[in-house]
């Protein structure tokens, strides 16, 4: 029944992603396919284009009634708010056009009236883009370890 939804929610969604012949030849080009293996990938990947996300503007989050929303068990604490760093000029219009296409494509989510706030900031990778580093250790003080295994990936492919 899940399956089923996810694969009719994928064939619904509004703007598939640009995929050209030279996105899906990169896609599977792996030299661990073999070439059946490198044929029914090409098949899956134009069937179902919006399962892959080709730049930030395709990108999305899986819907809640394919897969429910992770729940974090925490032992009592208090909650905490923790300040970022400042940014101004040219590097604020910079992170705010960031943060603006991660909430965009669902990756970020802005918190409202929420007891909690993490620190995060900014640094350049050496290709000059942006990345995005969340500082969770105060959640991870608070967390409760889920000792439970991951189902096998055989059973998630079937």
């Amino acid at each position: 029944m899940k399956d089923e939804y996810f694969l009719k929610s994928l064939e619904r969604r509004q703007k598939p992603p640009v995929i050209t012949e030279n996105i899906v030849d990169k896609m599977c080009s792996s030299t661990y396919l073999t070439e059946k293996e490198r044929d029914m990938l090409k098949e899956i990947v134009w069937k179902y284009p919006y399962a892959f996300a080709i730049d930030e503007d395709s990108k999305g989050c899986i819907d809640p009634n394919v897969m429910p929303r992770v729940k974090i068990v925490v032992v009592d604490h208090n909650a905490w708010k923790r300040k970022s760093p400042i940014y101004v000029g040219k590097e604020l219009k910079e992170v705010v056009e960031f943060l603006k296409k991660k909430e965009k494509s669902g990756v970020l989510e802005r918190a409202k009236n929420s007891p909690y706030s993490n620190n995060w900031f900014m640094i350049r990778k050496k290709n000059g883009q942006l990345r995005f580093i969340q500082d969770v250790q105060p959640l991870n003080g608070v967390t409760v370890v889920d000792r439970s295994q991951p189902p096998h990936g055989e059973k998630l492919s079937e």
